[in-house]
């Protein structure tokens, strides 16, 4: 007997050729054998209709699921195509399966990238890559595969079915704080009966489904005319999965979907049943933001009728997962407005080309968008160094394989702060060859900085929090004169507070006065709580004293100045009343989370992965992480905002990334005899 021989690709004979799996229904599937599909060549204008399948290549399940099989990552399984042996992931075999036995498919015909794409072959990959929106926007639907079901999956489906009951145009009657109150929630608005905490925390254990972290799965679904979602034996459209995310995003409640809120709520805590494992251990999850940015992007391009901007699209999709880190370029370009840069200042430079390596792709890119733009804008999206996983590139050049961290300042979620730190003066650029590692700026040196704060500020309270807070506190008492003029009050604190925020609060800028009043009110209830919670006064004392300590000196600047704000001042006898009051509380403010939510949001957002600075000229900054004493404040042409640099040599530097320094943002500083030189970055 002849062993079975291996498939082999046919050339596809033209670059609009394609590859569709023929799935002959059956109700009755052999598990005897292997899997066995047809498989056929059309030109696309006249093929036939089919359904394009979405899924992720390795494990589809959650490892906190007690379904979780570890092996399944590596897991592959041989079928039969066009009698051939040919072998595919495991998922992708039970994708197969599903369609051929269930109420999945109803097309005939089946598209599969891992099948419909000779993958051993570059060019054909890079051609077939480039049409992969025409491929996904002509299919009848398109079929997302999230794997089995779970012990989670019920109660998630739950909560996608009553969420989505809400009208759209009565999402905006709902605040952040209404989280502590669904149940009058939900019948107000005619949804029935909110979900309960199960129902929510399935739906975080839904969305951390490696699915919705892989990078090719954003243009799936964007340009799908038709979603359907396919869980074990669930089968629901994508607009359940639409208007969840889009509720979730416009109350902020997406900021309450975090496994550590419901393991603090000591009703659930010990729970019994699935979830015990979660509550009771202490692994980390949330919701994120990859399926928050996923519907934001779908509802965007169907509402404007356009395709999303290219620099929107890297930006947002930075912690999606792809096999090969090129992908997180190529995977995009699909969706991405070509009638804007890079595509219109670039033409025909940026397209699918896996014979350039990791590092020439995103240098490449990186130089595109900044001479497309004209700026250096595209700063933003440089991680701190602490987080690349490619050390070898220049360190203007984002790493795509790395999460963004920090944050961009400049996010969906916060609006769009406007800075002009630069003030009007542009970034000139001669033409470079695009895989050149350096980058000709032009700026000055604006300060040095002096002392770094030792910790990053977490988002949530720790021993180290609060001991950056006291350091924070600490060195707003050196601010010096020059910074405090730039403030209405003329005072320490109030450059504090609004360098902290990187003066934003809620999406206005300048953020406004109460936000002072409302940081002074959350460190006094916090150094209460802390205190009453049998914390030995290290952890609290020292806000308490250097607080007092600061307001101190600006009541002393503001009678020697006779300033008429002084008597709207906070000073150390307001703090202390309401450290005073929150004692009596025993920390717990009545209405805390209606208070400080979307401070504490803002302040978590404007300083997570970063660190305080005190500059030489005794300016308090926000500065990246890896930032360091003797590291230099730089404003350069064509920059929104103030960056720091690491001189190598002479004239030669390295990015670390952006800071925000209270009274420069806005082209202060510019204009000041300040002379603006070349450098380099490398």
């Amino acid at each position: 007997m002849e062993p079975p021989r291996e498939f082999t690709y046919d050339q596809l004979q033209t670059p609009s050729s394609i590859r569709l799996i023929e799935i002959n229904k059956t109700w009755l599937p052999s598990k005897l054998k292997p899997l066995s599909l047809a498989i056929s060549t059309f030109h696309h204008d006249n093929a036939p209709p089919y359904d394009a399948l979405s899924y992720t290549w390795g494990n589809p399940m959650v490892p906190h699921s007690r379904h979780y099989n570890p092996d399944a990552n590596s897991s592959h399984v041989r079928i039969e195509l066009n009698g051939g042996i040919f072998v595919v992931t495991k998922n992708l075999a039970d994708a197969l399966n599903k369609m051929r036995t269930g109420k999945t498919a109803t097309s005939r015909y089946v598209w599969a990238d891992a099948i419909c794409i000779n993958q051993n072959d570059p060019s054909e990959k890079a051609a077939q890559v480039t049409r992969m929106d025409v491929i996904y926007t002509r299919a009848e639907r398109v079929l997302v595969y999230l794997g089995d079901a779970d012990e989670f999956t019920n109660d998630a489906v739950a909560a996608l079915k009553t969420v989505s009951r809400i009208p759209p145009d009565r999402y905006g009657e709902v605040r952040p704080a209404d989280w502590f109150d669904q149940g009058r929630v939900f019948t107000r608005l005619g949804a029935g009966q909110s979900p309960k905490w199960q129902h929510w925390l399935g739906l975080v254990l839904f969305f951390d489904r490696p699915w919705f972290k892989r990078v090719w799965i954003i243009q799936e679904v964007v340009l799908g005319r038709n979603v359907v979602v396919v869980c074990g034996d669930h089968i629901f459209p994508w607009d359940w999965i639409q208007r969840t995310l889009e509720f979730l995003g416009v109350t902020q409640w997406n900021a309450e979907l975090r496994l550590g809120n419901f393991r603090a709520n000591e009703n659930i805590r010990f729970f019994r049943g699935v979830y015990k494992p979660l509550l009771q251990g202490e692994a980390s999850v949330d919701l994120g933001n990859a399926a928050m940015y996923l519907q934001g992007t779908k509802e965007g391009i169907q509402k404007s009728g356009n395709l999303a901007l290219f620099r929107y699209l890297i930006g947002v999709f930075r912690h999606s997962d792809a096999g090969d880190p090129r992908d997180k370029i190529f995977s995009l370009l699909g969706i991405a407005r070509k009638d804007r840069p890079p595509f219109s200042t670039h033409p025909g430079q940026l397209v699918p080309d896996y014979r350039l390596d990791i590092e020439a792709v995103y240098t490449r890119t990186a130089r595109m968008m900044l001479e497309g733009y004209k700026d250096l804008r595209f700063f933003d999206q440089v991680e701190d160094a602490t987080f690349r996983n490619i050390n070898t590139l220049p360190s203007w050049v984002p790493d795509y394989s790395a999460r963004l961290l920090p944050e961009t300042w400049f996010g969906l979620a916060r609006g769009s702060p406007v800075f002009k730190a630069s003030a009007d003066i542009p970034w000139s650029f001669d033409q470079t060859p695009l895989d050149s590692r350096k980058l000709a700026v032009q700026g000055f040196c604006l300060d040095t900085i002096a002392t770094a704060l030792p910790y990053s500020l977490q988002r949530n309270a720790n021993a180290e929090t609060d001991a950056a807070w006291v350091e924070i506190i600490h060195f707003a008492k050196e601010i010096g004169r020059e910074q405090r003029e730039a403030t209405e009050t003329k005072t320490r604190f109030e450059v504090l507070w609004r360098t902290i925020l990187i003066d934003l609060y809620d999406k206005k800028q300048p953020a406004p006065p109460i936000c002072g009043e409302l940081f002074f009110e959350l460190l006094a209830w916090q150094a209460a709580l802390i205190c009453c919670s049998g914390e030995p006064f290290e952890r609290w004392g020292p806000i308490c004293v250097y607080m007092s300590e600061l307001l101190d000196e600006d009541s002393a600047d503001s009678r020697a100045s006779s300033s008429s704000s002084s008597s709207s001042m906070p000073d150390r006898e307001s703090f202390k009343r309401v450290f005073e009051t929150a004692l009596s509380a025993n920390g717990h403010h009545p209405d805390y989370r209606a208070r400080f939510t979307q401070l504490i949001y803002d302040l978590s957002t404007s300083l997570a992965c970063r660190r305080m600075v005190l500059t030489k000229d005794k300016r308090l900054a926000v500065a990246p992480l890896s930032s360091q004493t003797g590291d230099e404040v730089w404003i350069l042409g064509g920059s929104a905002v103030p960056v720091i640099l690491r001189k190598v040599s002479e004239g030669c530097y390295k990015l670390l990334g952006q800071a925000y320094v209270h009274g420069v943002m806005h082209g202060e500083a510019v204009g000041d005899g300040m002379g603006f030189m070349g450098i380099i970055l490398i």
